[in-house]
């Protein structure tokens, strides 16, 4: 259903945030819009799929290998219905210390969803414990 595409990354990201400092998760906006003075938004169409690039980074001193299984996922736009997946960590390779790595991610987005200010939610590994999670401020359009 979505594309989740690996690619490497210095650890730099756009317009996600998250809990801590050192956050592992923050959500990448390919082409953010302004929606007000000093905010900046992924921009979203009803009936579309929502595209938008998940950053995961390696916070530890160790590099990081994906195991036999790829870790799930949820991701939510505000008022939706939570959505699970698994992760499409196999061509991902090892994540070295305080680098990060891209995934790309497509959500539909219903044609029934409020337009306006919303919020996209994405959670890795939901059934562990402190499971890393990142937010971003969404757009949504006709």
């Amino acid at each position: 259903m979505a594309s989740r595409r690996a690619s490497r990354s210095s650890g730099r990201t756009g317009a996600g945030r998250g809990r801590r400092r050192r956050d592992p998760l923050a959500i990448v906006a390919q082409r953010p819009i302004a929606v007000s003075p000093g905010v900046r938004a992924l921009r979203a169409r009803r009936g579309t799929l929502l595209r938008y690039r998940i950053a995961v980074k390696n916070t530890s001193t160790a590099p990081y290998r994906f195991g036999k299984r790829c870790a799930a996922y949820v991701e939510q736009l505000a008022g939706s219905v939570p959505r699970a997946y698994v992760l499409n960590c196999r061509p991902a390779g090892t994540i070295e210390p305080g680098r990060s790595l891209l995934f790309e991610v497509a959500l539909p987005v219903a044609t029934a969803t409020r337009l306006g200010s919303s919020e996209l939610t994405f959670q890795l590994a939901p059934r562990t414990f402190e499971a890393p999670i990142a937010q971003a401020p969404v757009w949504v359009a006709r």
